[in-house]
């Protein structure tokens, strides 16, 4: 009787501190994380603006404008870190992810030869994570005449947050197998668009997996996810970190939490890369039972994997929000997306539920706003 009772209330006290660790950590985003990655924003728009070239210009603000959210979201995983690095894995997400994105906008511009000007181009995010790399002429065989060194201050930004880390040298191998997985995934992307042939895009991704568990699509899209790098940023900040946690956590992020990320926003955005004549992964599906299905085992894997992670409840709380985020888009009450969310949000822990009350709250807010 007596241990029937004690195991009621060990179960009772699990949810209860699970919801408190969960609500400590929104907290500590909302309260710190976010009004930092909001400045560093602020900050990167204003060094946009004085690019000269007016063209390269007008992209760097349209993305730090259209896919600021992005950088606010990624700025979540300044929770893994210590509490006295915070502020600088906030910097170090925020520019890289910001450079990412202009990366990824300059590579889908038409260009002469556009696999050698996107892999040119990815360069970029190599340097900003290896101190030792050259910085070369970027746009080397990109059509514009340059940026006024925004790309070369981005990177000098990333380089200054992860040289002071002190478990740096310990993941540098897992992060330039994740920055230049991403490189050539977003390369081999934008190149086959332009020239109307994915298949090279097929062939590598699905080289990618040697279980031959995945499809080329899906591979595809966790390859392009920095996801893994931010979170090997924010390990690095602990001084205790083993190379069996490092190995870990990137096997965790890729692929099968940037996967699940890949699969979702896939889903929801389908009827806007329609309209862009854009590729869209979740066409591949065969039906939305297929989706689902492929959805559901992500999430698992994802929720699986990250229980073995340092402090995985932090984790679990920043896959929510970027759940979250792709099933607050108006796309995700298409009838693919909404089974393939209710497959994931069946399938990992954290409170989706809740953030998305909040993100859709927010995102009409800002509509009013306009």
């Amino acid at each position: 009787m007596w241990e029937a009772s004690r195991a009621a209330r060990v179960t009772v006290a699990r949810p209860r501190s699970a919801s408190l660790r969960s609500a400590a950590t929104l907290a500590a985003y909302w309260l710190q994380v976010f009004p930092r990655a909001r400045r560093e924003l602020r900050r990167w728009e204003l060094r946009a603006r004085a690019i000269p070239d007016p063209e390269l210009q007008r992209l760097a603000l349209e993305k730090l404008r259209d896919e600021g959210v992005c950088a606010e979201g990624v700025a979540a995983f300044a929770l893994l870190a210590v509490a006295s690095e915070r502020a600088a894995v906030v910097r170090f997400c925020v520019a890289f992810e910001v450079m990412y994105d202009l990366v990824d906008g300059l590579g889908e511009q038409p260009a002469p030869d556009p696999l050698a000007n996107n892999r040119q181009l990815s360069r970029a995010l190599v340097a900003a994570l290896d101190p030792a790399a050259p910085l070369i002429d970027f746009y080397a065989f990109h059509p514009g005449v340059g940026d006024g060194g925004y790309l070369n201050d981005l990177i000098a930004a990333c380089r200054a947050v992860l040289t002071t880390l002190p478990s740096y040298p310990l993941v540098a191998d897992a992060l330039r197998r994740a920055v230049e997985r991403a490189g050539e995934a977003q390369s081999l992307n934008h190149s086959g668009m332009l020239a109307g042939d994915m298949r090279p895009l097929a062939l590598w991704a699905a080289a990618q997996d040697a279980e031959l568990v995945l499809r080329w699509w899906e591979l595809a899209s966790a390859a392009a996810a920095p996801l893994c790098i931010y979170a090997l940023c924010a390990l690095a900040c602990h001084g205790d970190v083993t190379a069996h946690e490092a190995a870990l956590l990137e096997t965790t992020y890729f692929p099968w939490v940037a996967g699940l990320l890949g699969v979702l926003e896939s889903l929801v955005d389908q009827e806007e890369d329609a309209a862009a004549g854009t590729l869209s992964y979740a066409s591949h599906y065969s039906s939305s039972e297929d989706a689902a299905a492929s959805a559901a085992l992500f999430a698992r894997r994802s929720a699986q994997q990250m229980r073995a992670l340092r402090a995985p409840w932090a984790h679990r709380v920043i896959l929510a929000g970027m759940v979250a985020t792709n099933l607050s888009h108006s796309g995700a009450g298409d009838e693919m997306a909404h089974r393939a969310g209710s497959a994931v949000r069946a399938g990992i822990d954290g409170p989706v539920s809740s953030l998305l009350l909040l993100l859709r709250l927010r995102r009409q807010l800002k509509q009013l706003g306009r």
